[in-house]
């Protein structure tokens, strides 16, 4: 559990660390860490590892950022227009974006975590594949995801420190057991 908590210190002073456009770098950095602490008998570097992670993926960092951020902001123009043009179809739709933004978030980290492709277009692909495959892996991939969020909402914000990183390793646990096929080839 202490090594948790401090990758998730990392991660929060990594993400801060350039204003919030390191934060691809760092969750790809938390990401790595955690996954190879689920490897129970392999010893790990925590901080060593994570800096390294960390500083080989900062150029990379800028475009998940950016991408980032221009969702978020998408998100916000299409709550306010809704608001403003009454409820709807686009409440539904704005609700499907946001399930297709997380999937596509963790999936994203997950999958270029433990699969690597010979190009960015293929993991993409099969990012997208793998999505839309199998609706129980969905929902037990969002679960940590719901759970996080109402123990940050309606417990403590300090609990974000927790938190995220029990969730990714929940995610990775569930990534890595429904697609261990892959992962053994």
């Amino acid at each position: 559990m202490a090594d948790v908590l401090w990758v998730s210190i990392l991660w929060f002073f990594g993400m801060f660390l350039g204003v919030m456009l390191t934060l691809g770098s760092s969750t790809i950095a938390m990401y790595k860490v955690l996954n190879q602490l689920l490897d129970s008998n392999r010893h790990v570097s925590i901080f060593q590892q994570f800096t390294k992670t960390y500083m080989r993926h900062l150029r990379l960092s800028l475009g998940i950022s950016i991408i980032f951020i221009g969702n978020l902001i998408g998100l916000v123009l299409i709550w306010q227009q809704i608001n403003t043009t009454g409820f709807g179809l686009g409440v539904v739709l704005f609700f499907v974006y946001v399930y297709e933004f997380i999937l596509l978030i963790i999936y994203s980290f997950g999958f270029n975590t433990l699969f690597t492709a010979s190009s960015h277009t293929i993991m993409f692909r099969n990012i997208l594949i793998a999505m839309h495959k199998n609706l129980w892996v969905n929902v037990q991939l969002l679960s940590p995801v719901v759970i996080a969020g109402m123990i940050f909402f309606y417990v403590h914000p300090a609990f974000i420190f927790l938190t995220v990183p029990l969730t990714v390793q929940l995610q990775l646990i569930i990534l890595r057991r429904h697609y261990i096929i892959y992962l053994t080839e």
